[in-house]
């Protein structure tokens, strides 16, 4: 039972996030990119 919980929050917290992308939020955007040792993008 707490474990169920406890993973659905994780869960819905995480959806959170994405739906904050979603509608252009900043928060962790960049954190969640790829970048190389000395800070340049690998995406492009």
């Amino acid at each position: 039972m707490i474990l169920s919980i406890l993973i659905n929050i994780i869960l819905i917290g995480l959806g959170l996030i994405h739906f904050n992308w979603v509608i252009g939020g900043e928060f962790g955007f960049s954190e969640s990119l790829p970048t190389k040792k000395n800070g340049e993008s690998k995406i492009c």
